[in-house]
């Protein structure tokens, strides 16, 4: 089949949703498929751009002759042009939809996604031969509740290389690690709301390090805000894929303090679990189901520096309670996350 992969950010962008896509164009090509991807940036000109939004009206022809097309959403400026082609010449190719999170914001663009939202969603929905979630405990949450119950929806979770990213030597028995965007578009990372808990785990543990690995045009402002605990905090700045994981490994705790509804899943705590490493994260929809609670790690309420600060602290206080729940976690990302298992599903999902 001729499929294509359209999303609004790809690698290098570092980010969740064009890692997901790129590991769904992988697999589909591994099936046997002619796979093109289309990204801003990569073999799409729009007429404008803001932020990771891009109008790409050229979507409209260009999947014409397509077999099938996976949207990941949301893609503001190039859903609507996929929904276009669908209902003009697509109505013979096989529509998915990978609905990865609510788009949230605050003050105008918050305005923006609501008007956007109820102009689309619901049209670019309905108009899917089928719609994929990493999760129904998100995708019921969500903005997207409306279609939790339809038949159309597959649960795709994201999956991890489990050969990849595996435990090894002894850990760093101190070391927080987060991993992610410290960009604008990625600013629900809660990177204020864990550098507020980590001055609290450093008042009682001041050998603990926190590790950043991210960059973007917010990193000066989260320096600048940890500044005053000094060497305790690092920020490494992005690193190559091939770094990536033995910084795990030397991890006690990875986290993910998340603090809406934007964050969905978190590819990054699979990683963590792969390489047996426990993980706090926030108790979001579809954030929470990548963690069994006091098992894998732990789940904390969002925005709660105090609450997440005491967790992290009792993995750093408990080494052996941490090297049980890695091992769970190891267990559990073979058992439930491994990407030859969940990429089977989305191979499926998109070719019938």
């Amino acid at each position: 089949m001729r499929i294509a992969v359209v999303v609004s950010t790809y690698p290098p962008y570092p980010g969740g949703m064009g890692n997901a896509a790129a590991a769904h164009a992988d697999a589909l090509k591994a099936a046997g498929h002619d796979v093109t991807v289309f990204s801003p940036g990569r073999n799409l000109r729009p007429l404008f751009r803001i932020g990771n939004s891009a109008c790409a009206p050229q979507l409209w022809w260009k999947l014409r002759g397509f077999d099938a097309v996976e949207l990941h959403y949301p893609f503001f400026g190039g859903a609507e042009w996929v929904w276009l082609w669908k209902k003009t010449f697509g109505r013979r190719a096989r529509l998915a939809v990978m609905y990865h999170m609510d788009a949230v914001g605050t003050g105008l663009f918050g305005a923006i996604f609501r008007l956007y939202r109820a102009l689309f969603l619901k049209p670019v929905l309905s108009a899917a031969d089928v719609v994929l979630a990493s999760s129904r405990d998100y995708l019921a949450a969500s903005q997207a509740a409306f279609i939790a119950e339809d038949g159309r929806v597959r649960e795709t979770p994201f999956g991890v290389d489990v050969a990849r990213f595996h435990p090894g030597a002894a850990r760093g028995r101190n070391e927080v690690l987060f991993v992610g965007g410290l960009d604008r578009a990625h600013y629900f990372k809660g990177i204020t709301v864990l550098l507020d808990a980590f001055a609290r785990v450093a008042q009682t543990r001041p050998e603990a390090t926190l590790l950043i690995v991210g960059d973007g045009d917010m990193r000066k402002e989260y320096e600048e805000r940890a500044a005053p605990l000094g060497d305790r905090v690092r920020f490494l700045g992005r690193v190559q894929d091939a770094a990536l994981p033995d910084l795990y490994r030397s991890a006690a705790v990875h986290v993910l303090p998340s603090i809406d509804r934007s964050e969905a899943f978190g590819i990054v705590t699979l990683e963590a679990a792969a390489s047996g490493v426990p993980s706090v994260v926030s108790d979001l929809p579809g954030v929470r189901t990548v963690v069994e609670h006091d098992v894998t790690g732990l789940r904390v309420p969002p925005s709660d520096p105090a609450a997440l600060s005491e967790a992290l602290l009792s993995v750093l206080k408990d080494p052996d309670r941490a090297e049980a729940m890695g091992r769970a976690a190891r267990a559990r990302a073979e058992r439930l996350y491994a990407r030859e298992t969940t990429e089977q599903a989305v191979v499926k999902a998109l070719t019938g």
